[in-house]
């Protein structure tokens, strides 16, 4: 019985000492976080470190960019180049979706590095297909790899 009246007590306390601590912690804080974690890095700003630059995939293969390129056709990363109308457009594979967003990036600068589409024109762009669906993904421009 003695054990039972100890056991009751110590609970009480352990109740009470909950009770009052919760409510005290309520009370203290009115800051909202909708948002737990911290912020992304802003995707425009990611790679601004970047000191890749296209010739070293050149250098890499005995300085000739036509390796680099049949590296790339023979990856399924480009499958080909043409025109639709008047607009350049690069067709890409299966290889070219498993990429990293930054190696996507890099390809596409590689390809514009040795065809100099965009120095073609003041407005020099081309389109990003995918062989398989069709579909546009993206372009490319002096700003850069735009993916939709």
């Amino acid at each position: 019985m003695r054990f039972l009246s100890v056991y009751i007590v110590f609970a009480a306390l352990g109740l009470a000492f909950l009770l009052t601590g919760c409510a005290g912690y309520e009370q203290e804080h009115d800051e909202v976080r909708p948002y737990l974690n911290d912020s992304k890095i802003p995707h425009n700003v990611q790679w601004a470190n970047d000191t890749w630059k296209p010739e070293d995939w050149t250098q890499g293969k005995g300085g000739n960019a036509r390796n680099v390129i049949d590296g790339f056709y023979a990856a399924d990363i480009i499958t080909d180049q043409y025109e639709d109308g008047d607009t350049p457009v690069l067709e890409v594979g299966q290889g070219f979706m498993k990429l990293s967003e930054l190696d996507k990036r890099r390809v596409v600068m590689y390809v514009d590095h040795v065809f100099k589409v965009t120095d073609a024109a003041p407005d020099g762009m081309f389109y990003v297909r995918h062989k398989k669906s069709d579909k546009v993904l993206g372009i490319y421009n002096k700003d850069g790899l735009h993916l939709q």
